[in-house]
């Protein structure tokens, strides 16, 4: 009962915020339900736990991906590495680098930040059922068809 009252206020939460429904946005948001429901009963929150830990756990999530997409940008600049100068190779192999390492600290951080708001055994417990959900999203996309482009 309590989980579900918490995946509820979660997923309506999840909605008010959500931007314009367009492909990508639908299936980001579907993902995003999936995982919030899936954390959820694998780390059996309390209401407590969870209106400490979805604020803190949300801001790590959305550093995180803005990270991601700066490494996405500097990899495609990598990748359309023909014209560069060596200067601006260097430049670019320490600028991942320097992004690697920002990860890594944000990892240590928000590391200290779960452990104020849950016990240490649901945090560990948040770091595998995160490994676990990318493992079963993986899973289930190799099994599903891919939809034709019209």
């Amino acid at each position: 009962m309590r989980t579900t009252i918490i995946l509820f206020f979660l997923l309506i939460s999840i909605t008010l915020t959500a931007q314009p429904p367009d492909k990508c946005n639908k299936h980001e948001e579907q993902i995003q339900a999936q995982k919030v429901a899936f954390l959820t009963k694998n780390l059996d929150l309390t209401v407590q736990e969870a209106q400490q830990f979805w604020p803190v756990y949300n801001e790590y999530e959305k550093k995180k991906d803005a990270l991601f997409n700066d490494e996405k940008n500097l990899l495609r600049s990598m990748i359309n590495n023909d014209k560069l100068s060596d200067k601006e190779m260097d430049d670019l192999v320490n600028k991942y680098v320097d992004l690697q390492q920002t990860e890594a600290k944000l990892a240590q951080e928000y590391n200290i930040k779960f452990k104020k708001v849950l016990p240490i055994k649901k945090v560990m417990m948040l770091y595998a059922s995160d490994h676990m959900f990318k493992r079963e999203l993986l899973k289930q996309l190799r099994n599903c068809p891919m939809p034709k482009e019209k």
